[in-house]
């Protein structure tokens, strides 16, 4: 805890107890008597605030304070011991806002590559669907699963999850373009290779693809469970590739059965698949930002004015109530 004394000039009063009252700590205002200038009228403050917070404070202040005049002075003091309720809960809950800003900074470093799309990213995408589309046709579930250990889809999820969680828009919007990307070349990818293999032998639709035709609110909210799973192993020792691999089983197989559909012109395959897939995607985005929410992870302006950040909150929780009711109302 640090104690702030503060001796400046009263032109000066208005900047300081501006920046003093949005810090929300506790100070005390007292007139001085000038010896040297007698028209200049002096005041001191003391302030009382933790050792964060006391810095960003002083940093605020030099701002405005004019250290070369004689009479402007500022010092500090470490307190042995502070009786305040008021400033222990402060301090504690300054140390949480410490704790949330690291956080963010570490998954802000683990997000960050996925935020553009990559062209290695979207070439190992474009393969792994190739070989989801040999094991559909196939009616091979080893050659899907298989398919899925090569295709990056956990950090573009998690990516655009996290940029939504901060309300970077710009980011919302390159991660959102690089998802988007990604699902399409899938799609086009499957399409494609679907017409050239009709070409060269009639092609039969197996279980496993009309299974990716199917939606059920069981699949829902599983893939709110994995969407949890991989905010999670971001910060666990959840070993990632295992999540990655079950993240990519809920959008690759049902996006190249979307491709599929259009090749053969089948309405019914393609209206089944894609409601699947987007209730994948939406119940993907709701696990990872639900975590992310749990974990103090909210755009920076909010955490210096409570009540704006639970207005944030409550406004981001109802968004997802309304996608969460539309998409099971899709899958039933």
């Amino acid at each position: 805890m640090k104690k702030i004394e503060l001796v400046i000039r009263d032109s000066q009063c208005g900047d300081i107890e501006n920046i003093l009252t949005q810090s929300n700590v506790p100070f005390y205002k007292n007139n001085l008597n000038n010896n040297n200038i007698s028209d200049v009228k002096l005041v001191q403050y003391a302030i009382f605030s933790p050792d964060d917070t006391s810095r960003r404070i002083m940093k605020d202040i030099e701002k405005f304070l004019h250290t070369d005049q004689k009479d402007s002075i500022m010092a500090t003091h470490s307190l042995e011991a502070t009786f305040s309720k008021y400033l222990n809960k402060f301090e504690e809950k300054t140390s949480k806002n410490k704790g949330s800003s690291k956080l963010i900074q570490e998954f802000r470093t683990m997000t960050e590559p996925a935020v553009d799309i990559r062209r290695d990213l979207l070439f190992v995408v474009l393969i792994a669907s190739a070989a989801a589309l040999i094991g559909l046709f196939a009616g091979n579930p080893s050659i899907i699963i298989g398919a899925m250990l090569i295709a990056p889809l956990l950090k573009p999820i998690t990516a655009l999850t996290f940029n939504v969680s901060l309300f970077d828009t710009k980011k919302i919007i390159k991660s959102g373009l690089s998802v988007s990307i990604l699902l399409g070349s899938i799609v086009g990818i499957s399409t494609l290779l679907t017409i050239i293999g009709l070409q060269m032998a009639p092609l039969e639709i197996t279980d496993e693809i009309q299974l990716r035709t199917e939606t059920s609110p069981t699949f829902m909210i599983l893939a709110v469970v994995l969407g949890m799973a991989g905010a999670l192993a971001m910060t666990s020792n959840i070993p990632g590739i295992l999540v990655g691999v079950a993240i990519s089983a809920a959008l690759v197989p049902p996006a190249v059965v979307i491709g599929i559909g259009i090749a053969m012109l089948d309405y019914d395959i393609i209206v089944g698949a894609s409601i699947l897939t987007l209730s994948n995607v939406i119940g993907l985005l709701l696990g990872t930002l639900t975590v992310f929410l749990l974990a103090g992870v909210t755009p920076k302006q909010y955490h210096q004015k409570d009540t704006h950040q639970i207005k944030y909150i409550i406004f981001i929780i109802s968004v997802l109530v309304v996608v969460s009711v539309v998409s099971f109302w899709l899958s039933f």
